[in-house]
């Protein structure tokens, strides 16, 4: 499927190119990050990696989703980065693409982000995040209905107070430990 799919990241219709990125990211195979050498043809994209600079803004997003999805280091480490960016929606956006991203390393930097965090709208999609990327069954009690969380703030504290129990205090995240040890 990856040999057929990566011609279609250099369709003049961004939405070719946005269903290949998604099918690509889909894969699960890591070809799909460099790509295949161009073979003399300078018009095809080498893979994932150089839609991150696409024109198209959900283009560059999917790609970035379907990067870290693929635990491409380079995009992961450009998530968490853009969960810093001055404009909320940027941070939003951000957040949200770490939780499709299924990639559990990322709890971390989502817990990080939740105590600085100002912004509602960004702390729901943090919830989210988490949500996703932690099986339910594995919740914490606020998110079960077991204990009912008033605000936003507070079941951020209530996940905080979860990763902290779980969190093998002296695992340090990196691409071979995903930094979800204490999640099975």
């Amino acid at each position: 499927a990856v040999p057929a799919l990566m011609p279609l990241l250099r369709d003049d219709q961004s939405s070719v190119q946005l269903a290949a990125v998604r099918a690509l990211g889909a894969s699960g195979n890591p070809v799909a990050i460099s790509g295949y050498p161009a073979n003399g043809e300078p018009d095809v994209p080498a893979g994932l990696r150089e839609l991150m600079n696409s024109r198209h803004e959900e283009v560059r997003w999917a790609a970035l989703t379907a990067l870290a999805s693929l635990r491409d280091e380079m995009a992961i480490l450009e998530l968490i980065r853009l969960t810093e960016d001055v404009q909320p929606q940027v941070r939003g956006r951000a957040v949200h693409a770490m939780g499709q991203s299924g990639h559990r390393r990322l709890i971390d930097p989502l817990i990080r982000k939740s105590w600085t965090e100002s912004n509602d709208v960004v702390k729901r999609e943090i919830l989210d995040a988490l949500s996703a990327l932690v099986p339910v069954e594995q919740h914490p009690a606020c998110e079960t209905g077991l204990v009912v969380a008033a605000s936003i703030d507070d079941k951020i504290q209530c996940w905080v107070a979860w990763w902290d129990a779980r969190r093998p205090k002296s695992a340090v995240a990196s691409p071979r430990n995903d930094g979800a040890e204490g999640i099975r």
